[in-house]
């Protein structure tokens, strides 16, 4: 089986009335993303990977609030909706592992592979896909499918990704 992570596609994060809006980049990656999410819903499992913070979350000392379980800004972009078949994952870090069962998941899922698109490139992106590698999955990420801040911060998380991880960047 292949399985797509959608990480943090959100509200906050891709439309510019959210509270961590990322610029342009980010909408630029969602006709690639959709395409992606409808492939794999064909012919695998889509997992959305999002940010569900409490309102006295730890990570609130960082970066302004945002993401919020239950509010607009956690919400998947409404281009990206997820439907009944899909799972989605809510995690408080920046790692889709720490915290979740999303190892679990995977365990009875079996994926033979394990294909990454999202934002941001640099951090939530990269720890999720590092993650899954010491797990020992085979991860892939689609450059055209992950967006940062800055295309500086991008090209370094891909950078990473490929020459210490040894993920496989399509």
């Amino acid at each position: 089986m292949k399985i797509l992570f959608v990480i943090d596609m959100l509200n906050d994060f891709i439309n510019p009335q959210g509270k961590l809006y990322i610029g342009e980049s980010g909408r630029r990656i969602i006709p690639f993303i959709k395409e992606k999410v409808e492939y794999f819903r064909r012919e695998g499992k889509v997992l959305f990977i999002c940010d569900a913070h409490s309102e006295k979350d730890k990570e609130f000392s960082d970066w302004p609030p945002h993401a919020i379980k239950g509010t607009w800004g956690s919400q998947v972009i409404k281009e990206l909706e997820p439907k009944e078949e899909d799972l989605i994952i809510g995690k408080e870090t920046y790692d889709g592992f720490i915290g979740t069962d999303l190892e679990e998941i995977l365990k009875g899922l079996s994926p033979k592979e394990i294909y990454v698109v999202g934002v941001l490139t640099n951090i939530c992106v990269l720890y999720t896909s590092a993650h899954a590698k010491m797990l020992g999955y085979d991860v892939k990420v689609y450059k055209d499918g992950c967006a940062s801040i800055s295309n500086d911060k991008h090209t370094w998380a891909l950078k990473e990704m490929e020459e210490s991880l040894k993920i496989e960047i399509l």
